[in-house]
């Protein structure tokens, strides 16, 4: 029987798949729990009411969690995950493997050819939301952000638009492009909505009343349609059009560098500037 956790806004079914000890529940549910608090930074509540969540040992791999991947065509939605359970509980809460899979759980699964915008957004907030629960401290967590921006602008798949790269992500092994430049497709979103007085995380809020629940196969472009739907002005789409004919990842540099963060020798500096200081703190704090 599957145990049930609380968390904000909605409920974890969790079924243990696996034979572990109390100690070790005991720390997964810490984990999950921690993990789950931090998704609901985005606007409060976590992204889903109910969520079925599958444990199991992992047999093979590195880390806490080697393996863990979104369950989509069920009802409820979920999240299977291979776990190490002699992590202890603050290596297992410093990985961010958790925050980025609840986080795919406020946008449906766009399919492959579009993989782009899930793996964007997860990745984006998993950096982002970590921040504000203080998993991450601000320069840890911009360093996070700027190091993926490098990794996607070093992965060997340039030269391809950004949609063949992802339709052909696992062929091409081209994870870093697709996933970093998805990243920066909502950073950019993020400061241009800021800019109007909005923001992405009001963005996903309307999205959750309008649109979330609709059953339908969705793909990239009615996710930035009902986007734009929930931000009532056009931005995703036009935006869309432009990422998915990129064929190397633009400029984050530039982007970075209107919140007061610039690289020097990889580093992030993050400027004490009042007002670059107030726009950054807006989105890694929370609201």
């Amino acid at each position: 029987m599957a145990e049930r956790v609380r968390v904000p806004g909605g409920e974890l079914s969790v079924d243990w798949r696996s034979n572990f000890t109390n100690e070790e529940k005991a720390r997964l549910r810490v984990w999950l729990t921690h993990a789950a608090e931090s998704a609901s930074l985005l606007n409060g509540r976590f992204p889903r009411q109910k969520t079925n969540i599958l444990i199991q040992r992992a047999k093979r791999g590195n880390g806490p969690v080697p393996w863990a991947h979104t369950i989509r065509h069920t009802e409820p939605e979920g999240v299977s995950f291979h776990v190490d359970p002699s992590a202890s509980t603050a290596v297992l809460i410093s990985d961010w493997t958790a925050t980025h899979e609840f986080s795919h759980l406020f946008l449906p699964y766009p399919g492959q050819t579009d993989i782009w915008i899930s793996e964007g957004f997860a990745s984006y907030y998993q950096n982002i939301l970590m921040m504000r629960k203080g998993t991450l401290s601000e320069q840890q967590g911009w360093q996070k952000i700027a190091d993926g921006f490098a990794r996607g602008e070093a992965d060997p798949n340039q030269g391809v638009s950004l949609q063949t790269a992802s339709k052909e992500m696992h062929k091409r092994r081209a994870y870093r492009r697709v996933y970093w430049s998805g990243a920066l497709y909502f950073f950019e979103a993020d400061l241009a909505l800021r800019q109007q007085g909005q923001s992405l995380d009001q963005v996903i809020t309307e999205f959750a009343l309008c649109c979330r629940h609709q059953a339908k196969e969705w793909t990239g472009t009615d996710i930035a349609v009902a986007l734009d739907q929930a931000a009532k002005r056009e931005l995703f789409l036009p935006l869309y059009a432009h990422y998915e004919q990129t064929t190397r990842l633009p400029d984050y540099r530039a982007m970075l560098k209107r919140i007061g963060i610039t690289i020097v020798n990889k580093r992030v500096i993050l400027n004490t500037d009042i007002e670059l200081t107030r726009l950054r703190q807006a989105i890694s704090s929370r609201p």
